[in-house]
């Protein structure tokens, strides 16, 4: 509400994870803002995660693709909450904020997570009334642990960095901003925006190789023969590097 206040045009991603076993999704990100679905400069846009790991859905690089050729000034992709190891979602975004809740872990906690090397901006939220005294205690240790990570070339002096924000309160909004537009400019100033926007391309070039190939396995023709080698390999009559070599062959790899 702060950046349409501002006059900005704002959507809003919001991947939701899926069952495991019936691979349905609530969706209902879009109920939880309901003022800000009634702005007319606002778009929220839920998605399932289906089986896609990183925090984000299979198709969330090309709606944010759509959403910036439609005009809109800011793109927010919510994730479903990634681990130490599903960062894809850096792999999509100009900068990327971790939103953490009060005695979220301890500075140990905070550099064993991978998803702390790729953060530009950690926000402890809820820092209001008996919480408050607990998420500014979060933030200063991850403060501490940030301090500990080897300083990355596309950081300015002082990024990446923490900060306390309350959601109920709209507190600490405007700085975290104002935050996200520095650090914003100072890489487009330096280069480092087109550069990493020119790593990302690269980096969906292979995913894209990669997910036609597997698409590939989808066929009754290699799913027939994938059963066939499986049988073999369990019954000992090929190893399993052989099967898959056999398997490859088929597909012309």
């Amino acid at each position: 509400m702060m950046l349409i206040g501002r006059g900005l045009r704002v959507a809003v991603l919001a991947v939701d994870p899926s069952s495991a076993r019936s691979g349905g999704s609530i969706l209902g990100d879009k109920t939880r803002m309901e003022r800000l679905s009634r702005e007319r400069g606002a778009f929220i846009r839920p998605s399932p995660s289906q089986t896609h790991l990183g925090g984000v859905a299979r198709r969330t690089r090309d709606a944010v693709a759509l959403c910036e050729a439609a005009g809109f000034d800011v793109v927010l992709v919510e994730t479903v909450g990634v681990g130490q190891s599903e960062t894809v979602v850096s792999q999509l975004s100009d900068l990327f904020l971790l939103l953490l809740a009060p005695a979220g872990g301890d500075e140990l906690q905070g550099v064993k997570r991978g998803i702390m090397e790729i953060a530009d901006l950690i926000l402890v939220n809820k820092a209001d009334g008996d919480l408050k005294a607990t998420a500014t205690r979060t933030c200063a240790d991850y403060a501490g642990a940030l301090r500990l990570l080897r300083k990355r070339p596309q950081d300015p002096e002082g990024f990446p960095k923490a900060l306390t924000v309350s959601a109920l309160e709209e507190a600490g909004l405007e700085d975290s901003w104002q935050q996200v537009e520095t650090l914003a400019n100072w890489r487009r100033e330096t280069g480092h925006w087109q550069r990493n926007r020119a790593q990302q391309a690269q980096y969906w070039f292979a995913e894209d190789v990669r997910q036609a190939l597997l698409a590939r396995l989808e066929t009754p023709w290699a799913r027939s023969r994938m059963a066939e080698l499986s049988d073999e390999v369990a019954a000992g009559k090929q190893t399993p590097q052989a099967a898959a070599r056999d398997i490859l062959a088929g597909l012309g790899v």
